[in-house]
């Protein structure tokens, strides 16, 4: 044990030591209050030593239990055999209740709107955050908020969309730009990233596209082109038993049927996106984190 926690400390320094975890891990606890994804998910210096033995196996006993556990299996395999495998695997395991899980009260505003810092780096680095006000009930309330956010990110900033190619264009973003979302049941957060010797002209630019985007309504050739696009990246994926798999094992969890991505897709329109960005991008959910 001692072994591996001075390893994970080591782990700890070296990412502290990196201009893009930096930001990234200042820019989530500008956003959340409470919500445990505001924390280093390897802990500090002090919390790792402060790990002992009954603390571990306490943690493993919680955990890892059949009633915990979801067995996802993909390929060319006869179903009957997988069953009888399992049932011979787990035939001596504990059988208690699965976990229950607490939603922390997170307060709907940001924490900061800006952090700054210093670091040695090359260009400046500059992260945008906006913190999702829609916490689903349900897993499919969950899915439908993350097929519209899909929709809505490669309207605004997708790699043929038109705010995108206007921000090339001027000169103000460049091939490290990048637009990305992550969320669940009780969190969710969007982030815009970019490199630039002058990280405010980012800024600003990337503020106004936002304000900008569906004033004079969504281009239905745009919309449709989307559409089209994520449904065959959904279609594709099938392609993958590794990606199959974690779909299964994703829906299992959150209890909605895995396959039904492309008729939920066609559901959308060009009011559920112009809803879902005046919610995601509203005046008093962002945080803006720089390393300098």
């Amino acid at each position: 044990m001692e072994r591996e926690k001075e390893i994970i400390v080591q782990e700890i320094r070296m990412y502290e030591d990196s201009p893009d975890w930096l930001a990234f891990n200042r820019l989530l606890r500008g956003l959340f209050h409470r919500h445990p994804v505001r924390n280093d998910i390897a802990g500090t210096e002090e919390s790792v030593r402060s790990i002992d033995q009954k603390a571990l196996l306490a943690c493993y006993r919680t955990f890892y239990d059949p009633a915990n556990l979801c067995l996802v299996v993909s390929g060319d395999v006869d179903p009957r055999e997988v069953v009888e495998v399992a049932r011979h695997g787990f035939a001596d395991g504990a059988g208690g209740d699965p976990v229950p899980r607490r939603r922390p009260r997170e307060p709907r505003g940001v924490v900061r709107r800006r952090i700054e810092g210093r670091l040695e780096v090359n260009r400046p680095k500059l992260l945008i955050g906006f913190k999702d006000p829609d916490l689903p009930e349900d897993g499919e309330a969950l899915r439908r908020r993350d097929l519209l956010t899909a929709v809505l990110l490669a309207l605004l900033f997708g790699g043929s969309s038109a705010p995108r190619q206007r921000l090339y264009e001027d000169g103000v973003i460049d091939d490290s730009f990048y637009a990305s979302y992550a969320g669940e049941e009780d969190f969710g957060f969007l982030t815009l990233g970019a490199e630039s010797d002058e990280p405010e002209r980012v800024r600003r630019a990337l503020f106004r596209e936002i304000r900008g985007f569906g004033k004079t309504g969504i281009d239905s050739e745009d919309f449709g082109r989307v559409i089209h696009k994520l449904t065959g990246h959904f279609v594709r994926g099938l392609d993958s038993q590794e990606g199959t798999a974690f779909l299964l094992l994703a829906s299992a969890f959150r209890g909605i049927r895995p396959f039904d991505v492309p008729a939920l897709l066609r559901r959308i329109t060009p009011d559920d996106v112009l809803v879902r960005h005046a919610r995601l991008f509203g005046p008093d959910n962002h945080c803006t984190s720089i390393v300098r």
